[in-house]
């Protein structure tokens, strides 16, 4: 073997950590590990039914971008709903004065998007809401803003009467309907979906 051999195999090898590098960018996919708190928070309010859950976020093999968790809930007779999420909050930094009181403080983050690193631990506070709900209630909603805002262009708003319209009716009923919380045991299923492949 010459020494013009050698060198090109040397300069051929200098160039298999970029080319490696490449590859696992390309071909590896980010696994991201959701690890809930084990009360979540339930309930019902005028977005719907609700549920509020505190989790930890993790990413491994690289980092992951997340665009979307859903919670899809089933309950043990089988009837299931899915839930997307609303909003977030992330605990930044925690104040203790000298009394011994201690506040939080807190990061509103809107549901877009948010880079989960590797070797990292996000906490956060998620919000869910049934999609559903909003698609369901918007007309009946819709209904009872116009009744309102026509009685007041005419001058004959009254809150007993618009308590007392169909509209409002629609819309109670409407409410009392899709109340679907019932006692019994629940499976929660965590999604989440990434501009990236996740795995």
């Amino acid at each position: 073997m010459t020494g013009a051999e050698i060198a090109a195999y040397i300069g051929a090898a200098a160039w298999l950590p970029i080319v490696f590098a490449w590859l696992y960018k390309v071909f590896v996919t980010p696994r991201v590990t959701i690890v809930p708190d084990e009360y979540p928070e339930i309930g019902f309010s005028t977005l719907g039914p609700i549920i509020n859950v505190r989790m930890a976020i993790t990413a491994t093999r690289k980092p992951a971008v997340i665009d979307s968790i859903d919670l899809t809930l089933a309950h043990q007779d089988g009837e299931s709903r899915k839930f997307h999420w609303s909003g977030m909050t992330e605990q930044v930094n925690q104040i203790v004065d000298a009394t011994g009181n201690r506040q939080r403080i807190e990061k509103e983050t809107n549901p877009i998007a948010f880079l989960v690193g590797v070797e990292s631990v996000l906490e956060k506070f998620v919000r869910f809401q049934d999609r559903s709900f909003h698609q369901e209630m918007q007309p009946f909603l819709d209904a009872m803003v116009e009744k309102v805002h026509f009685s007041k262009k005419q001058n004959t708003y009254s809150r007993d009467a618009i308590m007392a319209s169909p509209e409002f009716d629609n819309v109670k009923r409407g409410w009392a309907r899709r109340f679907f919380w019932k006692a019994g045991k629940y499976t929660a299923l965590f999604s989440v979906s990434s501009p990236s492949r996740l795995t």
